[in-house]
């Protein structure tokens, strides 16, 4: 029996998907409008259906939570911009949220957990996940003034029913 590939152009920050747990696997495809092979994640149901990340332009590091039902995937995006999607599952149902800093960014600012600035580079890196709870940091370089800017915090994450209930909380 074939398996399905379901290959998507991710277009809104906000997937969701009718799936049981998942695992992150990788394939060498050729994306749509390119001319290459390259190694792109999947989520990969019980069922065997492949649902395509995001493309990027480099994946660097994964991160599971010890239950698999919430991961972070980062990336490179650009010279002056590195980002993660969160994946979340409760069983059932997979969502996909795309470029999470993009998500929290206005709530981290009026919390004041990030200055309101515009940026010349940015870091943002889910370092580990414990439970719901990702642990991120955040580098990011001042326009201008090339001031460094480093800031930790966490972000609680809902249920796959609500995954865009997102808390944060500043360390």
């Amino acid at each position: 029996m074939k398996k399905a590939i379901v290959l998507s152009i991710f277009c809104s920050l906000f997937i969701s998907i009718r799936a049981p747990a998942f695992e992150i696997k990788d394939e060498w495809i050729t994306p749509p409008g390119e001319y290459e092979n390259r190694d792109i994640p999947f989520i990969l149901n019980k069922a065997g259906v492949r649902i395509a990340l995001p493309i990027r332009s480099l994946y660097t590091v994964r991160v599971f939570n010890q239950a698999h039902t919430l991961a972070a995937i980062n990336y490179h995006e650009t010279t002056d911009y590195d980002g993660a999607d969160l994946v979340v599952s409760n069983g059932k149902k997979i969502s996909i949220l795309q470029d999470v800093l993009h998500l929290i960014e206005t709530t981290a600012e009026r919390k004041k957990i990030l200055p309101v600035q515009p940026w010349d580079r940015i870091e943002f890196t889910v370092k580990s996940i414990l439970g719901n709870k990702a642990h991120c940091v955040f580098r990011g370089y001042i326009f201008r003034t090339n001031t460094l800017v480093e800031r930790q915090f966490d972000i609680i994450v809902g249920s796959s029913d609500n995954p865009l209930d997102l808390q944060i909380i500043k360390k």
